[in-house]
Parts: C-alpha cells; sequence; structure tokens
C-alpha cells in the first residue's frame, strides 16, 4: 500500500468532493452505480484501504468458497475479494471442500466471531443453514439450483446453458452425444439429458470421483472405449474439458473433425488453447458485481430488509471444439 493516500487524493484523482468518495467506499446507496465502481476502483489502484474502526471486525467480510483449484471457484472468489476490498472491507477467506457440515460450520463461525457480512458459494442445499445467521449479518448465497426466502441468492440458470449446449450439438448434425463430469454435476446432467430429449437424444453418461483435468482425461479414455464412440462430448466443466481434449488428441482423434467437446464456465484459457474451446459463460464478472452491490447495500443501511432471488442468463460462447457431425 502506498502511505499517505487519503480521500482527498483519490477525490482528486477522480474529479467528485471528499464527502463523495467516503460514501461511496463505505457503500453509499444513493450514488450513481457508474460513480461508485469510479471511485472504488481508483481507491484500489491507488493502494488505499478504509482505516480500520475501533471493533476491526464490523469491516471485515467472509467468504466461503468449494475449492480454489477449479477456474470457476477461483475466478469468483479473486473478483469478490478484489471487489470487496476496493469497497473498503477486509475480507476473509474459506475453503468448504464442498462439505455441507463444513461450511455450516464455517458461517456460524464467521458470523460468531462479528463478521459483518458473508458470501458463501455452494453446491449445497444450505435453506436451513442460514436461517440461523443472525440478521445483523447480510449473507450472500452464490449457488446453483437453491432458494431462500431468508437471504439474497444469486443463482447461475444451468437448465438454459445446457440446452444451449444440446440445441448446438443437436443443431451441428450430432446423435450420439456424451455427458462427461463428477457426481458433483448431476443437476447439469439430468437437465442436458432432458434438452437432448426434445431432440429424439438419448444421452450417454460418463461420471468420475476425480475432478478437474484428471477427470476428463480418465473419462476420455473410457469415451474412446466405447461402440459405437459418441461424436460429442458436453464436460461438466471447462478444466474437464482440458482432459477430454488430451485424451483425444493423445489416441490421434482431432477436435473438432473426429469429435467435438464444450465446456461450462467459459474460463479466461478458453479461447487461448490450441483449439479454442466452446463453452457456457456463467458471466462471473457481473455475478460477482451484484453479489458484492446486495451485500454492501445491506452493510451501509441495516434497515434495508428487501431479500433478492435473482438469475444468471448463461450464453453459449461458439468457438472451435465444436463443428458439424459427419458420420451417419
Amino acid at each position: 500500500m502506498r502511505k499517505g493516500v487519503t480521500l482527498r487524493d483519490i477525490a482528486r484523482e477522480v474529479g467528485v468532493n471528499t464527502p463523495t468518495v467516503s460514501k461511496a467506499l463505505r457503500g453509499g446507496s444513493d450514488l450513481s452505480a457508474e460513480t461508485v465502481n469510479r471511485i472504488r476502483e481508483t481507491a484500489a489502484r491507488m493502494g488505499y484501504r478504509v482505516r480500520e474502526r475501533k471493533n476491526a471486525a464490523v469491516r471485515t467480510v467472509g467468504i466461503i468458497c468449494p475449492e480454489l483449484m477449479g477456474s470457476y471457484y477461483a475466478r469468483v472468489a479473486t473478483q469478490l475479494y478484489e471487489k470487496l476490498r476496493a469497497a473498503g472491507y477486509e475480507v476473509k477467506l474459506a475453503v468448504s471442500d464442498f462439505d455441507q457440515t463444513r461450511e455450516e460450520a464455517l458461517l456460524m463461525n464467521f458470523a460468531g466471531k462479528g463478521a459483518a457480512g458473508l458470501v458463501c458459494v455452494t453446491e449445497n442445499d444450505l435453506a436451513q443453514a442460514v436461517t440461523r445467521i443472525p440478521r445483523s449479518v447480510p449473507t450472500v448465497v452464490i449457488a446453483a439450483n437453491f432458494t431462500s426466502a431468508e437471504r439474497d441468492v444469486i443463482c447461475v440458470d444451468e437448465n438454459i446453458g445446457m440446452r444451449a449446449v444440446a440445441d448446438h450439438l443437436a443443431g451441428l448434425g450430432h446423435t450420439r452425444i456424451a455427458y462427461a463430469g463428477s457426481p458433483y454435476g448431476e443437476t447439469r446432467r439430468r437437465y442436458l439429458a432432458e434438452a437432448l430429449a426434445s431432440h429424439s437424444i438419448t444421452l450417454d453418461a460418463y461420471v468420475s470421483e476425480k475432478r478437474h483435468g484428471a477427470c476428463g482425461y480418465e473419462l476420455g479414455q473410457r469415451i474412446l472405449a466405447a461402440v459405437p464412440r459418441p461424436t460429442a462430448v458436453a464436460a461438466e466443466y471447462d478444466d474437464i474439458a482440458l482432459g477430454l481434449m488430451r485424451a483425444f488428441s493423445e489416441a490421434g482423434l482431432r477436435v473438432p473433425e473426429d469429435i467435438s467437446v464444450t465446456g461450462f464456465d467459459d474460463a479466461d484459457f478458453c479461447r487461448y488453447l490450441p483449439v479454442s474451446l466452446t463453452s457456457v459463460n456463467s458471466h462471473v464478472p457481473a455475478l460477482c458485481t451484484l453479489a458484492v452491490d446486495m451485500l454492501t447495500r445491506k452493510l451501509a443501511d441495516p434497515a434495508y430488509r428487501v431479500v433478492q432471488s435473482t438469475y444468471i442468463k448463461p450464453t453459449l460462447s461458439v468457438r472451435e471444439s465444436t463443428g458439424k457431425c459427419f458420420e451417419t
């Protein structure tokens, strides 16, 4: 942090008055989103940190995330961290390893130790757990297929995402389509199967207890041994797609000429692969901005009690890894 950076310095840089800077950094809700974002980004760039109050925990936000190895969770955790720090909050990060009992314990631990607010990224149903968090601790849950009348929830609509994959592959003429994923992706598999059924296509599912590239590599070898072999494979998420593509490459198959591959989450690396990956874009920047805006609005105004459930509508980023099926 650069020493000596003050609110006045930031105000001069942005071209606003000092009270406006103070209000923006502390979550003021009567400023435009453009002004708040400009001030927060400038403050972060200049290395400014809000002075901690006597009770430091008042300015702390806890983030709970299933893991940090996968590209999706790493991006979400990083962007939440950066946006909260830019808003003037200290951040503590905990990893749950997808364990619901641990997630619930972490929520209670953060709340019990005076965290001002919480963001929980989860694959589990925490509907009961969130009711035990004190109302004085604003909480945003980022989850799939989860609803709550108690807390703000942001979900990526996986049904829309998998239907986009199904429609895309069916439109390219593929009728032998496989799914490759882990047990955590059961909902995505089911949505894909239902979407393909509307095209009169039956989905073949391949599941491994492994995760990330190792999962895709193992399942890729099993898919290679299938008779007849699928002409397209939809991966649960992008890291699995990487493993699939490696297994296919080692076997001498070309993507997409011999077999098409899709991912989910549209990680930053997707567009830069030797064969760029077609993937469902979960719009992580917008998701994280929304989560932080929801949280800081309530942190700034404890009387604001509106509970929101918001769905992010994913879109399919079509790239080089999918192509027309020429097999009959």
